[in-house]
């Protein structure tokens, strides 16, 4: 038995030391979380304008065209428990904010990370790197099999061998993605089945939506407390995408937010998803724009929030 488990031993040996050296190594390249968490914890006190969101505002928002100091906290896949948990960890700190833009998508009140086995790996990088309630489990599992080991190869191969970073992250936060256009029927389509709940009235998905009006009533009330505006925005999508949402799905989306305008001076919604200003070109796939895209939506939200901020301080 003994010189079994010798053998055993001896034969995994390779394996083991390689997953302990790309561990090691993994650990110690910078990733889009944990520069948005250090950005956070260095200069929370001087923000005076902050982007949360998943992909769509993480590539669809560029600070340098949104007046005063404008940092983008938005990740790919980041769900809004998330957007809520780093508004939390830092609302003490924000002593200079002015405004708070939160993407406000067709999915944002039911949609969870634990959803999508891809997407449930990135609670990980929440917990690990960013210092988002983090766990006895997490500080227990390893980097190297949080992702597919080809993945890790690629990660380690560009940090290490070509000093490439593998951040999308840019200066204050947007996520630059130069890719080539991707096919718009097709993305549209499959994202649009993705992000569509089959049934939003079941108990589970009331459950989801209550909690999320709730996060959203709270950041909210603290904004009124703090002179500080929520700004929830719904960003182009080209027709492929559009339409094929569900129609109920929707409607209820759109009407949740003019609700929450209804009942706070300090809310603004800026629904942006039929907008004809946006053209193919402007577009990374159906439902993403790329950087000109971003760009022009920059300019755009931001001329809207100045005019709110003169309409909310004449009155």
């Amino acid at each position: 038995m003994k010189h079994y488990i010798y053998k055993t031993l001896l034969f995994l040996s390779p394996i083991i030391i390689l997953i302990v050296l790309f561990e090691f190594l993994l650990i110690d390249i910078p990733n889009d979380y944990t520069y948005k968490k250090q950005y956070l914890d260095q200069n929370a006190s001087e923000i005076e304008t902050l982007i949360l969101g998943p992909s769509h505002t993480f590539a669809g928002l560029r600070p340098e065209f949104i007046d005063g100091h404008t940092f983008n906290a938005s990740i790919g896949g980041q769900s809004f428990p998330y957007d809520y948990k780093i508004f939390k960890k830092y609302r003490k700190d924000f002593n200079s904010l002015k405004t708070i833009i939160l993407s406000y998508s067709y999915p944002t009140l039911w949609f969870r990370l634990k959803d999508h086995h891809i997407n449930s790996s990135l609670i990980f990088n929440y917990e690990k790197y960013y210092g988002i309630e983090p766990n006895q489990f997490i500080d227990l599992k390893f980097e190297v099999l949080n992702r597919p080991l080809k993945l890790n190869y690629r990660f380690i191969n560009q940090y290490y061998i070509k000093n490439k970073s593998i951040m999308f992250s840019q200066k204050f936060g947007w996520g630059k993605k130069n890719k080539k256009q991707r096919d718009l029927h097709k993305t549209g389509l499959f994202q649009a089945d993705r992000q569509t709940y089959k049934c939003i009235k079941s108990d589970k998905n009331k459950k989801r939506m209550q909690e999320s009006i709730k996060m959203f009533n709270s950041m909210l009330d603290w904004g009124k407390k703090n002179n500080v505006d929520i700004v929830l925005i719904t960003t182009p999508a080209h027709l492929h995408y559009r339409e094929n949402l569900n129609p109920t799905q929707l409607n209820y989306t759109i009407k949740t937010a003019n609700d929450l305008v209804s009942h706070n001076k300090n809310c603004l919604y800026l629904n942006y998803l039929n907008d004809e200003r946006f053209l193919d070109e402007d577009y990374r796939d159906a439902h993403h724009l790329n950087p000109s895209g971003a760009e022009k939506l920059s300019k755009l939200v931001n001329q809207k929030i100045n005019e709110f901020n003169k309409s909310f301080n004449s009155n």
